[in-house]
């Protein structure tokens, strides 16, 4: 009997265990969030040094020097659409960019990736914030810690300060936008239109804020936009018309042909990578975002986001759908994590299976966290070289698979996700009829 009472006994502490464990890495479910904070504060900084070791010990931050080559031939009088093929920024894109040209010397280039560190920190402290406003959700002090360090240990963020991005000064605007929209909305407009620069970002948000009914913001972001338009025509010497057109045809030979840009998220490279025709692609691809934008817009009107649960879905569908439609490369990756938390909380209800929530917000969090600072991963590729051709085969395409599309699919199954939420929540005038039967 004691035997049998204790293999029972046992597999109950096993199971118990092996649930712990498995939610320990989420801190609003975690059984120990002290644990849970410290892991995760640990990996934060092993990834904040590791990226600021490439950016100032190895030179890495090319984007950072291709911005003041832009900048530099803008401040001779010339129009870098015309000097330099390829230049993607939009003119109004100007007015914020001198900024990052202020020093090009070694000791300039090292201040500036620690203030971008320190710009990271502050974009991923908004962006809990934000997000815990936006759907009513109240984070203890360690959780927030963890959710902030969860985002600081993301591939995303090495990425943009080991590069030195513009993303996380670009994060601060469009979250310091959203959160203005309501009670400052002029405000929020001057954010938004400074941000705007990042195209793809600015076509999520703005959506966001069109469905959530957030339109004075827009507006002023528009004629912000246009106004630092004209200034950066009237600086070049040309008229706006000529400064557009040779903004458009750089934008086409980066985005537009056979040889677009590879982006790590949108549906344009998966049809590529799966049919051989690119003149299908051209047809099927603006079809496809097309009827998502359809379907996002026509739930959200019917829905009516007007509850935490609503708005916070409907906001990460829009995120989302800027994803799958547009180019992004692996910094903007930080704003899917918001998608992975709804998907993982219960309470939004955007998965009812245990598992499978557990299993699909697991996985997409490793993936865009990688945690292994590059510094490990170099040498681990060193390493790798040394066996057998089979197994570098096999490891290579593995690899491969899952850089070039893990992120894809996360992106298309959270959409697929929240869209179903979306289309499955109960429509405006039931909600209302639902309260008046209450009462």
């Amino acid at each position: 009997m004691h035997q049998v009472q204790w293999r029972v006994d046992g597999k109950g502490m096993v199971r118990k265990s092996l649930l712990a464990l498995a939610r320990l890495p989420w801190p609003r479910s975690t059984p120990a969030p002290r644990v849970t904070a410290a892991a995760w504060a640990t990996l934060a900084t092993a990834s904040v040094l590791s990226a600021l070791q490439l950016a100032i010990a190895h030179d890495w931050q090319t984007d950072l020097h291709e911005v003041q080559t832009w900048v530099a031939v803008w401040t001779t009088g010339a129009s870098p659409y015309r000097a330099i093929y390829g230049v993607d920024y939009p003119p109004h894109a100007f007015g914020v960019l001198w900024f990052f040209s202020l020093s090009s010397s070694a000791q300039g280039f090292a201040v500036y990736a620690w203030f971008n560190a320190a710009l990271s920190v502050a974009g991923c402290y908004l962006l809990v914030r934000w997000f815990a406003q936006l759907s009513e959700t109240s984070l203890s002090r360690l959780e927030t810690t963890s959710f902030v360090c969860m985002l600081l240990s993301s591939r995303a963020v090495r990425r943009s300060i080991g590069f030195g991005q513009t993303f996380p000064l670009v994060l601060i605007l469009f979250i310091t936008a959203m959160l203005l929209a309501r009670r400052r909305p002029v405000l929020a407009g001057l954010c938004f239109a400074l941000a705007s620069f990042k195209l793809n970002l600015a076509a999520g948000f703005g959506l966001a804020l069109l469905l959530l009914g957030h339109t004075t913001p827009l507006v002023v972001a528009g004629v912000i936009v246009v106004a630092l338009t004209m200034t950066f025509a009237w600086s070049v010497h040309e008229p706006v018309v000529a400064v557009m057109s040779s903004y458009a045809d750089s934008f086409i030979h980066v985005y537009g042909g056979v040889d677009f840009l590879i982006g790590v998220t949108e549906l344009r490279s998966a049809l590529t990578a799966l049919v051989s025709d690119f003149r299908m692609v051209q047809l099927t691809y603006p079809f496809a975002i097309g009827a998502l934008l359809v379907i996002l817009v026509g739930l959200s009107l019917r829905r009516r986001p007007d509850d935490a649960r609503l708005r916070a879905i409907t906001v990460v569908a829009c995120l989302l759908w800027s994803f799958a439609s547009l180019t992004h490369q692996r910094h903007n990756t930080l704003l899917l994590f918001p998608a992975v938390w709804i998907i993982q909380w219960a309470d939004r209800g955007v998965l009812q299976n245990r598992f499978a929530r557990w299993a699909l917000s697991t996985g997409a969090l490793l993936l865009l966290v990688i945690n292994i600072p590059d510094s490990i991963e170099s040498r681990l590729v060193e390493v790798s070289a040394r066996l057998p051709a089979s197994f570098q085969m096999m490891g290579g395409a593995i690899a491969r698979l899952i850089n070039e599309h893990g992120t894809r699919v996360v992106v298309l199954i959270s959409l697929f996700l929240v869209l179903r939420s979306l289309a499955t929540a109960p429509a405006l005038s039931e909600r209302r009829g639902g309260d008046q039967r209450t009462g």
